[in-house]
């Protein structure tokens, strides 16, 4: 039945799921729906039959408190005050509609036909036995209730008076005013009725127990207090119980009367509002540690004479005098006088330095590093590490690792995640967010994340839109580096600045003084990463003064890495080492491709371009070559192992007619890669074709698309050369690599997130079973990846925003999301 206001159908897809039951209505079952105000708009709401006419579907007098009673969605009829009214919900009590009681019988018969009178009855509506009597008789017609039911129904259901709606008499206050009392009067009522029921020849009883509430009443004895020889009359009732029905239906009579329901809840205080509890901050902040620099002051006031010169030109970021001399150049609108000119991007090696944690976080977090990147390269499980939750959850993957472990060649990663039991899609469905989990990491949105492959603790690394790099140590507070991983001497140079600072602080003298004259940096002996560290800096470190310490707090397991990047970073992944750990690359807009060794602390700078935009990147899993990709469509091919002179790039291959959004390695057999491209289409290449054309035509091993911007094609992690994509067609599909680029499914998926979020941009979990991909509604959708059907959402009041990108870590049962405000929200 289509048509009207009730649609009655079977699903033309899989795709839907009952807003009543929460379950998935599988193609051809049979659903019902209307429309009503859903996410903003007016949409379809559907549901299957059964949970439908059982929990969304009542009847009742309409008594508002304010003017409009509502309106027929049928008929266009006006409800009137005291007038029956049938109520449809989708679920939630805020999304319903309005139907007479002949409108709602038309539209509702089929439904009841489909679902079978054994299932469901007319009779079993909600609220029917608070109609009163000529009401009931227009329902029991509209619904075709024969008179047997109806006589059945009014039997055990006597039908009370119509409720009155006119103004109420002050005798009619007074009782409403003492409905709504304390609960000490409620409890004196309630034993009242249950003496009045005990003895019901008693008058005075039986006047107290008029006076007591409905629901009271209503309560059975225990079977114990009955009479097992008391007199059975007509209908299996004994005597007692038939007056105490009709006390019953005496006391409604007079509430309906008298309105006392509706003037109850007028005259209650209003509930107070409930006040949102602020959510709980961790992570980076806006009041951090900061340099405090000189107050700005023009020449004039410094003293210093005009030099005469005059403005040539003045372009986006910079102004240029009559001699040519570039004088002042800025970023982002901010100009500051007789500042030194601006690189494009960080040059040369940047120290690991945070610029939010003290410089003992960040040796303790270095160590920390280090130490994974050992662990993942062995593969093996410290003893020590256990006491973590990180530990824990990946003591049983270790064991299963030892005979999985490769020889480090391109298969190994792979191998290891399958090995080690990966997380599967209905695993991923019973993850949890804990308040505990959600940090903000990075300062703008979080344009890429991806987890350190050690199971000895859980370590996350996050990049956002403005260039920044953060490092998240989930587990902080439970973990400390084993005896014989902590290093006699430390990672991290000591900046020159705070050398001399402490030299003229008088501390050359000191046991922190080497050798040479220079002091050294925290001994790694008492290197952890527990809620105390960064409280004990010492002078002329970063957080030394009462007040930064304060502004600081303690150490929360993050650290803001000083700029590495100065756009939009388009490329993250952990590389290098048999266990894919050693080093962190990063690539950005600006031209810039980095990597971050975590043996020595130092971020290299593998590729420095002042023409290029690099809009996408990825690494061989043994940290060896790298692949760029620009916004023009042409690809690059890196050797990371080369000198940064010698990595002059040349002009690259075109292999795409717009930018390219996304590059990725097949997991398993490392010369295959993928690209998606704005242009729509999604390629497979072969990379040892690519280092041997030398500038020609290059051709793809296999070609697929979308009709619209393709924003990203990622690898199955289990070898099969399957690819999901996401576009803004509203689809992600999964292709067939091994077979030309085979479409199997195209899963229907709103891609829309507008201009403030980042597109989403589907992957896989580990397993291969699943596909995790952002959702519009605050959640995190998992597909099953054979049929496309949806096996779940994630979701929390702590994640209050949308999720655009995801990650699952290789080896453990946990998944990251990351919002626009920089966010990662840690299920597990």
């Amino acid at each position: 039945m289509a048509g009207g206001v009730v649609t009655l159908e079977q699903a033309k897809s899989g795709r839907s799921t009952c807003r009543a039951s929460g379950e998935p209505i599988a193609k051809g079952d049979w659903r019902v729906g209307f429309e009503t105000w859903i996410s903003g708009r007016v949409a379809m709401a559907w549901m299957k039959p059964l949970p439908f006419l059982e929990g969304c579907c009542r009847v009742e007098y309409a008594l508002s408190a304010g003017g409009s009673q509502g309106t027929c969605k049928a008929t266009g009829h006006k409800f009137v005050k005291g007038e029956p009214r049938f109520v449809l919900t989708a679920g939630d009590p805020q999304k319903k509609c309005y139907l007479s009681l002949p409108a709602a019988g038309a539209e509702l018969v089929p439904v009841i036909k489909q679902v079978g009178s054994a299932a469901w009855a007319p009779t079993r509506c909600t609220g029917l036995a608070d109609l009163a009597e000529p009401d009931r008789r227009t329902f029991f017609k509209a619904f075709g209730v024969s008179q047997a039911e109806a006589a059945s129904f009014d039997q055990q259901h006597p039908a009370p008076e119509r409720p009155a709606v006119g103004k109420p008499t002050p005798a009619a206050k007074a009782a409403a005013a003492a409905a709504a009392g304390s609960k000490g009067r409620a409890a004196k009522r309630a034993r009242v009725a249950q003496a009045s029921d005990s003895s019901s020849d008693s008058e005075e009883d039986a006047e107290h127990a008029e006076n007591a509430e409905p629901a009271e009443e209503q309560q059975e004895q225990p079977p114990q207090k009955k009479k097992a020889g008391a007199a059975q009359q007509g209908g299996g009732l004994t005597e007692m119980e038939r007056q105490r029905l009709e006390l019953i239906k005496r006391n409604r009579e007079r509430m309906m009367a008298l309105n006392l329901p509706g003037m109850a809840a007028e005259l209650l205080p209003a509930a107070p509002a409930k006040q949102q509890q602020p959510a709980k901050h961790k992570g980076v902040s806006r009041k951090r540690l900061s340099e405090v620099l000189p107050r700005r002051e023009s020449s004039r006031l410094r003293g210093i004479a005009a030099d005469g010169s005059m403005i040539h030109a003045e372009r986006q970021g910079e102004i240029t005098v009559v001699a040519g001399e570039v004088i002042r150049r800025y970023a982002s609108g901010a100009m500051s006088e007789e500042q030194e000119p601006q690189d494009r991007h960080p040059q040369g090696e940047v120290q690991f330095e945070s610029s939010n944690a003290s410089a003992e976080s960040d040796e303790a977090f270095i160590h920390l590093l280090a130490h994974a990147a050992s662990a993942a390269n062995s593969g093996v499980q410290d003893s020590d590490a256990s006491s973590s939750p990180g530990g824990q959850a990946g003591s049983k993957a270790a064991a299963k690792r030892k005979g999985a472990r490769g020889s480090g060649g391109s298969g190994s990663a792979a191998a290891v995640a399958v090995a080690s039991g990966g997380m599967g899609a209905a695993e991923l469905t019973r993850l949890q967010l804990a308040e505990d989990d959600v940090a903000k990491v990075t300062k703008e949105a979080t344009t890429h994340l991806a987890f350190h492959p050690t199971t000895d603790t859980l370590i996350v690394a996050c990049a956002d839109k403005k260039g920044n790099l953060s490092l998240w140590h989930v587990n902080e507070g439970s973990y400390e580096l084993p005896a014989a991983a902590r290093r006699a001497e430390p990672i991290l140079r000591r900046a020159a600045a705070q050398q001399e600072q402490q030299e003229q602080q008088g501390e050359g003298d000191s046991e922190e003084e080497t050798q040479d004259g220079k002091p050294a940096a925290t001994s790694a002996a008492a290197v952890s990463l527990d809620a105390s560290a960064g409280k004990a800096a010492r002078p002329g470190s970063r957080a030394s003064s009462e007040e930064e310490q304060d502004a600081a707090g303690p150490f929360d397991g993050v650290l803001l890495l000083q700029p590495q990047h100065y756009q939009y970073v388009s490329g993250l992944r952990w590389a290098g080492g048999s266990g894919r750990g050693a080093a962190l690359f990063t690539a950005s807009y600006d031209g810039s491709l980095r990597r971050l060794d975590v043996e020595r602390g130092v971020s290299d700078a593998v590729v420095s371009s002042e023409e290029d935009e690099y809009s996408c990147m990825d690494v061989t899993g043994d940290g060896r070559t790298a692949l760029l990709g620009d916004n023009e469509g042409t690809l690059r091919l890196v050797d990371v192992r080369a000198p940064l002179a010698s990595s002059s790039l040349g002009p690259g291959l075109a292999v795409h007619a717009k930018k390219i959004n996304t590059l990725h390695f097949e997991p398993v057999q490392e010369q295959v890669f993928a690209t998606a491209s704005t242009d729509t289409t999604i390629k497979l290449w072969d990379m040892r074709a690519l280092s041997s054309s030398k500038g020609a035509a290059l051709k793809p091993l296999a070609t697929g698309g979308h009709p619209q911007a393709c924003q990203a094609a990622m690898f199955a992690p289990d070898g099969s050369r399957r690819l999901i994509s996401t576009s803004f067609d509203n689809t992600c599909r999964v292709w067939d690599g091994a077979a030309g680029m085979q479409q199997l499914l195209a899963i229907k998926h709103d891609n829309q997130t507008g201009r403030w979020v980042l597109p989403f941009r589907a992957c896989w979990n580990a397993a291969g079973d699943g596909i995790i991909v952002g959702n519009m509604n605050r959640f995190v959708d998992i597909l099953d990846a054979s049929s496309g059907a949806l096996a779940g959402q994630l979701s929390s009041p702590f994640m209050t925003a949308i999720p655009s990108r995801n990650a699952v870590h290789p080896r453990l049962p946990v998944l990251a999301a990351a919002t626009n405000s920089g966010r990662i929200h840690i299920y597990r």
